[in-house]
């Protein structure tokens, strides 16, 4: 996992380093309108592409550890049902009861969705 770290953080660094070399050795040549439009894309995709590397470690974690997944996946789901049961359990307006047939929740399962 650290090689693919390591790897991805090189190959978006390298990127941006040798587009910004490029970019100073040729600041001062005549461009014509079309070179300037590919300069000025492959500038944006570069600075772009710079940006990934602070959020990288997530997705490379999330690819290359099965711990990772599926800590990740359970706190997804509790997440999710506790969305769901907060929603089952709202009350229609003028209306005394829940929408939900689920009206008694656990206090634990409660505690959790408040976490």
């Amino acid at each position: 996992m650290i090689f693919t770290q390591v790897f991805a953080t090189s190959l978006l660094s390298l990127q941006w380093i040798i587009f910004y070399i490029y970019h100073i050795t040729t600041m001062y040549n005549i461009k014509n309108d079309e070179q300037r439009i590919v300069h000025y894309f492959i500038w944006c995709i570069s600075n772009n592409i710079y940006y990934l590397i602070n959020v990288k470690s997530f997705y490379l974690s999330t690819l290359t550890s099965r711990l990772f997944r599926k800590t990740f996946l359970k706190s997804l789901y509790r997440l999710l049902s506790c969305y769901r049961n907060q929603k089952e359990n709202i009350k229609l307006p003028g209306s005394s009861t829940n929408i939900s047939s689920r009206n008694n929740l656990n206090l634990d399962e409660k505690l959790q969705c408040e976490l």
